[in-house]
């Protein structure tokens, strides 16, 4: 049903940039096709990908990938532009002169607007647009060091340092090489734990294994943990568990690990993914991970997708670290996305929602990242800033305390 929604949302965002920008322009014919077969193909992406290699998370060469993805990123920007766009001219619409007389979606005056300056202005933004995203995504992350109250949190526990990594997407685009820096810069931080949310990997062992490998370089005192994301399913999960347990990482699907923090007990659960009931493996289930938990102890939950965060809370978390939305740019199918922005706009607004972010005003609908309290267990995934479709990763660093409230820092 996702794929379904995904592959309609993506001919229409296709289909509106060639109704309103290729089709009334002034060119010929056979350009116009090759023009409009070039902007479905970009809209489609992922279709064809599927369609070519049998699964969405397909291992590419780097040229592919890239041209691919610019491609994507490139049309999406172009409809969001051109929809902004139309949008003001059907606001201008009844002060213009004539305005009775003139068509505002498609005709003869709309021709000579589309084939201007105006929608090669559009054009050349959305190239400048991607291009600027991709430069930013393919760098190595910055680190965001970040303060959250947990209610209830014993004396012992206050100023843990979790060292969380999230959607790194090893593969044919960030490599070994990147991955390295990543793995040292996030040792130097001398974090307590370690945690990966999820999306480490895009493609098989016996394609990864050199790039993956600074992953055993990840040093903290209560060790590494990773639960997995989508993409981990879509690259053959049971064949990654037994790497990453050689690699000294420990893997939770829907269980949990009891660690004593300067002789405080602190649980630590995971769950599995939603995409996992495509292979026939057991989906994400917060209950069963948090189960057997002595009554009391601090529990702070992993899931790769944040929108499992009302279930966490039901199921007793005091706190959600969880990924995949890469900073919440589009709506996930489904208006899973869209009812997760709502819920957040409203958590933030009423009185159980005291987090501030430091030199940026409150959170919610103006973070860039979803960051939101369930009742009185707040719940973030890790932050990324919005790429348009082509974004990086990045480390977060959570300093638990009992009393201050959620700041952020760049490093």
């Amino acid at each position: 049903m996702a794929v379904h929604m995904i592959t309609l949302f993506s001919a229409l965002v296709g289909l509106y940039v060639i109704v309103r920008l290729i089709l009334p322009a002034r060119m010929n014919g056979f350009l116009k096709a090759v023009l409009s077969l070039l902007v479905l193909a970009g809209a489609e992406k992922l279709l064809l990908i599927r369609a070519l290699y049998g699964t969405m998370g397909a291992f590419m060469p780097q040229p592919v990938q890239m041209a691919a993805g610019f491609l994507h990123a490139a049309v999406f920007i172009l409809f969001l532009l051109t929809l902004a766009r139309d949008a003001v001219l059907l606001a201008l619409w009844p002060f213009r002169r004539k305005a009775r007389r003139r068509t505002i979606f498609y005709g003869k005056r709309e021709r000579r607007t589309a084939s201007g300056l105006g929608a090669v202005a559009l054009t050349l933004a959305a190239l400048l647009l991607t291009g600027y995203g991709m430069k930013e995504a393919l760098r190595v992350p910055t680190v965001r060091e970040v303060r959250v109250q947990v209610p209830g949190l014993p004396p012992a526990l206050d100023g843990l340092r979790i060292a969380q990594l999230t959607d790194l997407h090893i593969g044919p685009v960030f490599n070994g090489i990147w991955l390295a820096d990543v793995v040292a810069r996030t040792d130097s931080l001398n974090p307590d734990l370690i945690v990966i949310t999820g999306d480490v990997v895009d493609g098989s062992p016996s394609r990864l294994a050199p790039d993956i490998a600074p992953l055993a370089d990840l040093r903290a005192a209560q060790g590494v943990y990773l639960v997995p994301g989508n993409h981990e399913y879509y690259s053959g999960l049971q064949q990654w568990l037994p790497v990453f347990r050689q690699m000294g990482i420990k893997t939770l699907l829907n269980e949990n690990a009891l660690l004593t923090v300067r002789g405080t007990p602190l649980a630590l659960a995971g769950v599995t993914d939603k995409a996992a009931s495509r292979w026939g493996l057991e989906g994400p289930d917060p209950q069963k991970a948090l189960a057997g938990i002595p009554e009391g102890v601090t529990r702070i939950l992993l899931a790769h997708r944040p929108a499992l965060a009302p279930d966490s809370a039901a199921a007793g978390a005091s706190l959600q670290l969880s990924g995949h939305t890469h900073g919440g740019p589009a709506p996930e199918p489904g208006g899973e996305g869209l009812q997760r922005r709502l819920r957040q706009r409203r958590l933030h607004g009423g009185g159980d929602a005291p987090l501030r972010q430091q030199r940026r005003g409150p959170l919610g609908r103006d973070a860039p990242a979803s960051l939101r309290p369930f009742r009185n267990h707040p719940h973030y995934p890790e932050r990324k800033r919005p790429q348009r479709r082509v974004m990086r990763p990045r480390s977060l660093l959570v300093d638990m305390a009992r009393k201050e409230m959620l700041r952020f820092r760049s490093l």
